[in-house]
């Protein structure tokens, strides 16, 4: 892929749709962040109209550098352009939750995004994520388009998980909640949330601190960074490590 957009630039080398996908490649598959920052600001010069432009300079401020208010700035800009744009309006959405603690009008772009594409797993994930994590009583919501991303796509992993958290934390089901994660982890074994939660699982409600330990160490092994394997762990007081994490 790296091989044709780099012919593609050496074609038209301000030609806008070829820099943003080179960027989105340079960001996604083969990360330098700096590379695609550099081609993603060439065409912002070249296309600043462009919509798909606008989203993905809009998506890159997200990550490196952080820059909220110019990223909120472009999104409005990008759903003027195009108010049809399912991936700008659930970037925009979750900047919306994430940054500004703007629940509503979070919620109104996702739910718009769903009408555009009413068969897309993934919003309807991202709108149930929305609904899991918000501080009003949304479970229901959530369980709702949690299970409508399975039916579209039953091997949906993220919302596989997701579920199977509602069903161990809201439903008190660890049956249902250790099946659903079973199923996950068979679809992807290195998948690092799941192996975290059914862990959680195996501490909170089965007293198998052994295996809790095992599934957080495959999280680990897996993503070594993963924060939230990292505390749960830790307070399995494995090696000393809870003591000094509570100090």
């Amino acid at each position: 892929a790296q091989v044709l957009l780099d012919r593609a630039l050496t074609i038209d080398a301000v030609h806008p749709i070829a820099l943003n996908n080179l960027a989105a490649f340079h960001t996604a598959i083969a990360p330098q962040r700096d590379r695609a920052q550099m081609l993603l600001s060439r065409a912002m010069d070249v296309a600043p109209s462009h919509p798909t432009i606008v989203a993905g300079y809009a998506s890159a401020l997200l990550e490196h550098p952080l820059d909220l208010v110019g990223a909120q700035s472009l999104f409005k800009l990008a759903d003027e352009l195009d108010p049809q744009d399912t991936t700008m309006l659930c970037n925009y959405g979750l900047l919306l939750k994430s940054a500004m603690g703007d629940f509503d009008s979070a919620e109104a772009k996702l739910e718009r995004a769903i009408m555009v594409s009413p068969n897309n797993a993934l919003l309807h994930s991202n709108l149930a994520v929305l609904y899991q994590n918000s501080k009003r009583d949304m479970h229901k919501q959530a369980e709702e388009h949690f299970k409508q991303a399975l039916v579209i796509n039953p091997d949906w992993v993220p919302a596989i998980c997701n579920l199977a958290l509602l069903n161990h934390e809201v439903h008190e089901d660890a049956g249902e909640a250790g099946n659903l994660y079973r199923r996950a982890l068979a679809l992807e074994p290195d998948h690092a949330n799941t192996l975290c939660n059914f862990g959680h699982l195996h501490v909170d409600v089965l007293s198998d601190h052994a295996g809790a330990e095992a599934l957080f160490k495959r999280a680990l092994d897996v993503d070594p960074g993963h924060i939230p394997s990292l505390y749960c762990y830790s307070h399995l007081g494995v090696d000393g490590a809870e003591e000094e994490l509570l100090g």
